[in-house]
């Protein structure tokens, strides 16, 4: 299944340990996934990572700023909300 977000393994920030641990473990591979559990499991988080709160501190900016950068903005996105062009007539 194709999750919809940016991938964990676009952020250079990320190493490939942390990477495995997250997708083995919470199956976590996108950067809305991670933004998500950082935000609710911190301390679960740093638990599975065998790590310390300042990187998880670090990675959560990391993917931040990665997820801003990804999103698209008001000037690059289509003007109608579906593919055939029109918007839907409700």
């Amino acid at each position: 299944m194709n999750k919809p977000g940016l991938k964990l393994r676009e952020v250079p920030e990320f190493s490939p340990s942390e990477l495995e641990l997250l997708r083995d473990y919470l199956s976590v591979t996108t950067v809305p996934e991670f933004l998500d559990i950082a935000q609710r499991f911190q301390p679960n988080l740093i638990e599975v990572l065998h790590t310390n709160a300042g990187r998880v501190k670090d990675l959560v900016r990391a993917a931040s700023d990665a997820n801003d950068e990804s999103v698209p903005s008001a000037d690059t996105q289509p003007p109608h909300k579906f593919r055939t062009g029109h918007d839907f007539p409700f």
